[in-house]
């Protein structure tokens, strides 16, 4: 028989309980190591068979728009200044999740779970992104209503809360 200790740890483990955790909006110098932190993960996930200076130049060419990703977010949240998601308006008035990092020690806890709830909050006319395939907030993201479509990268699928809203391709800033 299991004991309640156990039982909460697998509620926990699995995403079914979330403790509380504070989310805030994050500093520029909290996005920007954030940011270089997804940077250096997809660089591991898609670029894995490239030479160390070709990871260096796309790192170069990734790092060089934080600034304008900065000036277009509506949120970065974080919760602890290690953490980020970052919320960018779509043309359609719904918010794609331009990025999201947590850091390895902390994907089994609650973080991930508390900023993905802050931005549905603050986006009542929807909200999409993309992720690579078997990512664990996927899997949150289907019991909070968004369903997958998708993606023309054979490695990521497309998530939405709302049928019809855009991705990152729509993005409201871009002609």
């Amino acid at each position: 028989m299991m004991n309640l200790a156990e039982a909460l740890n697998i509620l926990v483990k699995n995403e079914y309980l979330v403790e509380s955790v504070g989310v805030r909006e994050a500093t520029y110098e909290e996005f920007k190591k954030a940011f270089n932190d997804v940077v250096r993960n997809e660089i591991d996930l898609y670029y894995k068979d490239y030479s160390d200076d070709e990871k260096e130049e796309v790192y170069e060419s990734f790092m060089a728009s934080i600034d304008d990703i900065w000036d277009m977010r509506i949120h970065a949240y974080t919760t602890d200044g290690t953490d980020s998601l970052v919320l960018t308006p779509n043309k359609d008035g719904s918010h794609y999740v331009y990025s999201m990092y947590i850091r390895p020690e902390k994907r089994d806890g609650s973080a991930a779970i508390a900023l993905f709830k802050q931005a549905l909050k603050d986006s009542p006319n929807g909200m999409s992104f993309h992720t690579h395939k078997g990512n664990k907030l996927a899997r949150a993201a289907l019991r909070l209503g968004f369903k997958e479509y998708p993606s023309s990268n054979p490695h990521e699928i497309f998530m939405a809360n709302k049928e019809g809203i855009g991705g990152n391709e729509y993005w409201a800033n871009e002609d």
